[in-house]
């Protein structure tokens, strides 16, 4: 497959490269033009000159870019006249064009104007929170609680966004986000998410962009919108960077440091970046379950476990611009984390009322994780028209591995009645789990645009993935001094997937009116196999998902806007993995091979005022929804079994403001309520569920002198019915102070998360023969004190966004083991 996989590549982009070359059988004429700085100037006038009489043939501007291109000209020699405001007017030439040849000038360079000035007063800056009617961006080199911080630490203080201690992540309608990261999806959830995302340092970060409302061009999973993590890349010529160092304190001692460098000529910009990172933490899990069968037999189990992860990060990369139209390029990236766990659990079993027995559970866990991907990647335009055409080949590759060793112990009290002793399959046992995981994606896509009319443009594209997972659970019992394979535990599971996608879209605008409609249809064919438990799911699936946003400009700074789109959360690999995990005698964790994917449709009415505020009314369903842990419990052995499974239907309606407001020079804020009301069907007919739910993120920022400033965050919760359980009200405040020092190259950063230890997960199930009450909290009273240093110049457009290829399937790329 791999063989097959670079011919396609090598074929795909000979193709593309001798395609667009093979346009150029016209005269013609282009450049780009730079600033003092080696930055693009854009809107320069360029104004084509006849030399030999001086006559003005064409005249055209330069783009975002600096380019500039001139078109089906006669063959002659030529003048090139350059002007923009603010700097000298200059000209170029002469060039000698002949006939059906294209000539590419090097960068033009223009020199600014001399004036004199008093005074320079900088009135705004690039503020933390960038609202829009579809999208949220975040620039994190504007927040004092992202600097020497993690990804996953900051997407907890961002506006609408809530997480819970199973490391999910939502974003819109209480609907679990889809991660990108440059554009490509990471298939990750759970602790692998969780993993990923505290390995990566705001470092390499330079926006998060919190989209939720993704056009067609995105990969349709992602029912609760979609996160883009856009990592840093160098925006100067010559060398730069920076180095950050942090060191922070909860419970115990954590630490690490980044490196980010750029190199950057007129034709090759490389790029890279490497972190380590220690961290040591602690989970506390207390769960009180009581099972009714004639006699009420209690179980209150503690769990407590440590956890130390050293981890390694790292990304580098080139670009190449062929010609001023044209550039490839390259992207690795990849992270890898050794984690040791000590988890012990104490199960306290009584019978109506009266103490029975109490089982230990010992466990070391030692978990390896591996993750690496690899893209190459071309943009360029079609001839020398303003077509454009992309593509994109990734491989990205998972490798986990787990070895644990556990030993249980029972205990009967004074006068035990023996009823849990005997229910389980092991007492007095001692086990060993070795659980490796392998997952490969690769893909391929083409993307193409091109201009309408002055103001409109067509999208569409194509894209074919392939996935192969491959999970091996050995478990053994020590029997008379040797370890025998458990068949209830030991199971093979292999999961293939290949799916091939198109989309068009389409984006106009006129006077009153902007918008966006497209259209993607996906292609999915399955087999999820499970040999060891006779499982076999196969499934061949197309589906159609439409988006549309209308925006009406009222006048005066105004506008109204309506979203709608159909998307889908396709079931992580881990997910349907049926394979048990043995948790400890009485607390099992599986998967479900015959989970469906979700189907939701979101609606949204927004309205944008002259201060940046954003009003907006919206509503979902979601159809075969999973996201949540569902409970199953036997009865007469008492065992509980955590899984997935879908309920019919979600509804939710809500309303939700955007309110940045400036009280004074040194004080602004941003407040963001939300206020929704949840409806939760089951297929059973046990379930028909409505709940409120009011979540208040308030940020300020205040400006103490020229270089210091504070931040304070806020998020509360109200208590709200979500799946299955009640959850209990959550309240959070994360402060933050900020100096700068060594002539603003540098920053001293101190700051705090949860600041008065509230953070917890507190909920009660009571579904069907389900009655259980628990509390989940993790570190995360942390005290972290960073120091940025910034070097080289940093005032140069940099060069375009990577966005890679196998975005759907990377975040299904999901783990085991819990901590």
């Amino acid at each position: 497959m791999k063989k097959t996989f670079t011919c396609l590549l090598l074929v795909l982009f000979v193709s593309i490269v001798r395609y667009t070359y093979a346009q150029t059988k016209i005269s013609g004429l282009q450049g780009k033009i730079i600033n003092e700085s080696y930055a693009a100037a854009e809107a320069a006038t360029i104004v084509l000159i006849r030399y030999r009489d001086s006559v003005s043939m064409q005249t055209t501007l330069s783009d975002r870019n600096g380019v500039f291109v001139f078109n089906s000209i006669k063959p002659d020699k030529y003048l090139l006249q350059i002007t923009k405001t603010g700097y000298h007017k200059i000209f170029s030439g002469p060039y000698v064009v002949s006939a059906g040849r294209i000539i590419i000038i090097d960068s033009i360079k223009m020199q600014p104007a001399t004036v004199n000035l008093n005074e320079v007063v900088i009135t705004e800056k690039r503020k933390y929170y960038e609202v829009k009617p579809d999208k949220t961006v975040l620039n994190l080199d504007r927040s004092i609680l992202a600097r020497g911080s993690s990804v996953f630490n900051i997407l907890t203080t961002a506006p609408g966004i809530k997480t819970n201690n199973n490391g999910d992540i939502f974003l819109r309608a209480g609907l679990r986000a889809a991660i990108f990261v440059n554009g490509k999806q990471l298939r990750l959830e759970g602790d692998d998410l969780t993993s990923y995302l505290q390995s990566l340092p705001t470092a390499d970060v330079d926006q998060v962009e919190l989209i939720q409302n993704p056009s067609a061009k995105y990969d349709a999973s992602g029912s609760g919108g979609i996160i883009n993590i856009i990592l840093k890349k160098g925006k100067n010529i010559g060398f730069n960077g920076n180095v950050t160092a942090n060191a922070g304190y909860g419970n115990f001692g954590k630490g690490g440091t980044t490196f980010n460098g750029n190199y950057r000529s007129q034709q090759l910009n490389v790029f890279g970046g490497i972190g380590y990172k220690y961290v040591k933490t602690d989970h506390t899990i207390n769960n009180l379950r009581n099972v009714n069968a004639g006699d009420v037999t209690t179980f209150d189990t503690r769990y407590y476990s440590t956890q130390s992860t050293p981890s390694l990060d790292y990304r580098a990369g080139a670009d190449y611009f062929i010609n001023p139209t044209h550039t490839i390029g390259f992207l690795i990236k990849g992270s890898a984390e050794t984690s040791k766990f000590d988890k012990q659990t104490n199960t306290y079993m009584s019978v109506n009322g009266a103490a029975d027995s109490t089982i230990t559970t010992l466990s070391n866990l030692k978990r390896k994780r591996d993750f690496i991907s690899y893209n190459l990647n071309y943009a360029g335009a079609i001839g020398h028209t303003k077509q454009m055409l992309s593509a994109d080949a990734d491989l990205s590759i998972l490798n986990r591995q787990s070895n644990e060793n556990i030993v249980s112990r029972g205990n009967p009290t004074s006068s035990p009645t023996q009823v849990f002793l005997k229910g389980p399959a092991y007492d007095n046992d001692t086990l060993h789990n070795y659980a490796p995981t392998r997952l490969i994606n690769e893909s391929i896509k083409v993307d193409y645009s091109t201009p309408i009319t002055k103001t409109s443009k067509l999208e569409a594209g194509l894209k074919a993935s392939y996935v192969k997972s491959d999970n091996t659970q050995t478990f053994a019992a020590l029997i008379n001094n040797v370890y025998e394979p458990v068949p209830m535990f030991t199971s093979q599971f292999n999961y293939t997937e290949k799916k091939t996608t198109a989309y068009v879209n389409y984006t106009g605008s006129s006077k009153k009116f902007n918008y966006t409609i497209g259209l993607r249809v996906e292609h999915l064919v399955s087999d999820a196999n499970t040999p060891t438990m006779l499982h076999d799911v196969k499934r061949d699936t197309t589906a159609f998902y439409p988006s549309v946003q209308l925006d009406y400009n009222i006048g005066s700074s105004q506008q109204l806007s309506f979203i709608y789109n159909h998307r889908t959360e396709q079931p992580a690999y881990e997910s349907l993995n049926p394979t048990v995990s043995y948790q400890d005698n009485y607390n099992y964790r599986t998967g479900n091979a015959y989970l469906r994917p979700a189907f939701v449709d979101y609606f949204q009415l927004s309205y944008a005022g002259k201060s940046n505020y954003l009003v907006s009314l919206y509503a979902s369903t979601v159809s075969d929804f999973f996201e949540f842990s569902y409970f199953s419990q036997n009865d007469a052995t008492k065992v509980l079994v955590t899984t997935k499974r879908n309920l019919k239907r979600v509804n939710d309606y809500g309303v939700k403001l955007a309110l940045p407001l400036r009280l004074t020079k040194w004080w602004d804020i941003n407040f963001n309520p939300d206020f929704s009301y949840y409806q939760f069907i089951d297929y059973q007919g046990y379930l028909n569920k409505w709940s409120k739910d009011l979540i208040l993120d308030l940020d300020q920022n205040f400006t103490i002198g020229k270089t210091i400033s504070a931040t304070l965050n806020t998020h509360y919760e109200s208590s709200v019915f979500y799946g299955l359980s009640y959850n209990k009200p959550v309240f959070i405040m994360n402060p933050g102070i900020s100096k700068q020092v060594l002539n603003k190259a540098a920053t001293i950063n101190l700051s705090v998360s949860d600041l008065f230890n509230t953070y917890k997960d507190r909920y009660q199930t009571m579904y069907r023969n389900l009655d259980i009450t628990s509390y989940d909290k993790k570190e995360t009273r942390i005290i972290n004190l960073s120091f940025v240093y910034n070097f080289g110049k940093r005032t140069v457009k940099g060069a375009r966004k990577h966005t890679t290829g196998n975005s759907d399937e990377v975040k299904r790329m999901s783990g085991g083991g819990g901590n």
